[in-house]
């Protein structure tokens, strides 16, 4: 019987010994002492986006520590990500998900994109070389950050909505023109 309690409990050490080796394979890399406190990234991200720090995440990008912090805009419903050096506590990447396109765009304190917006005639232009005719209304609509624009060729009325960041075409709505060229 005690022979029996011998093999078990070495069995045991060795399963417990190879868990203990397997575990220190999956190493948590050092981390730096030399990086900034969570709560300088926090201020520094709050600098870059106006709002509410929703998460911050320590984690090691390319070779080196970031700050992913997640900022929830004033008047908005999507986060912002913004990644902070960990060191030296520089803004390594703004992510709006708030701007419909690709695009990174930082933001500035106020809320608002540093993007510049296009010009009225730039919207135009826009709506006119999709649509060959007369741009008939336009109304930029700086809560939504585009221009509503009608175009009209004599055969078609065609309303597009042109985001005023991109310049990219984001609705066009299409109907039969019973317009009788009054201008």
């Amino acid at each position: 019987m005690k022979k029996k309690v011998w093999i078990a409990s070495g069995i045991a050490g060795i399963v417990l010994l190879g868990g203990a080796v397997g575990a220190g394979a999956i190493a948590i890399p050092k981390v730096n002492e030399n990086l900034i406190p969570i709560d300088k990234a926090q201020e520094i991200s709050l600098n870059e986006v106006n709002g509410t720090v929703e998460s911050i995440e320590l984690e090691q990008e390319h070779g080196r520590f970031v700050y992913d912090v997640d900022v929830n805009p004033k008047n908005s419903n999507d986060d912002v990500e913004v990644d902070v050096d960990a060191v030296t506590g520089a803004v390594v990447k703004v992510d709006d998900d708030r701007i419909d396109d690709d695009n990174q765009t930082s933001v500035n304190n106020s809320g608002q994109q540093n993007q510049e917006i296009i010009t009225q005639e730039e919207a135009i232009a826009i709506a006119v070389a999709d649509t060959p005719g007369k741009a008939v209304e336009v109304d930029f609509d700086g809560d939504d950050g585009d221009y509503e624009i009608e175009v009209r060729d004599g055969q078609l009325k065609v309303e597009y909505k042109i985001d005023a960041y991109t310049g990219n075409i984001l609705e066009k709505e299409t109907e039969d023109d019973d317009w009788d060229d009054e201008d």
